[in-house]
Parts: structure tokens; C-alpha cells; sequence
């Protein structure tokens, strides 16, 4: 999945239209006390967290060899 930097410009009949993508973000969820935004935050935190973890080898077998 393409990660963007907010720093992408929405265009307008192929223009540029001075609005950023990271205009809509902080339009969009800087309202962290919001229930959706604070689950979407925490799903994120928890992914930060495990960066540069290496799964345990069992994590990769095939969950029908153990029938």
C-alpha cells in the first residue's frame, strides 16, 4: 500500500488546487476525542509499536499442518 506525506495536492479540472492532503488529515481527525479517530489511533500506536519486531518463526506455518 502506497503510505502518502500529506503533502499531495487535490487538483481541480487538472490543476493544482491548493489544498493539501494533509489539510483534509488535520480537517479530518484532529479530533481526537472522537471514538473513531482515538480507534484509529490506537490501531496505529499498536502498529508503531511492533516496528522492528520479528515475528516468531510459527507465525509463517500453515495453520492446517497442526490438524
Amino acid at each position: 500500500m502506497k503510505q502518502y506525506t500529506g503533502n499531495e495536492e487535490f487538483t481541480l479540472r487538472g490543476e493544482n488546487s491548493g489544498i493539501r492532503l494533509a489539510d483534509f488529515w488535520r480537517w479530518a481527525y484532529s479530533d481526537l476525542l472522537n471514538n473513531t479517530s482515538r480507534g484509529v489511533m490506537a490501531e496505529f500506536l499498536v502498529e508503531k509499536s511492533f516496528e522492528g519486531i520479528t515475528p516468531p518463526e510459527y507465525a509463517n506455518a500453515n495453520r492446517l499442518d497442526a490438524l
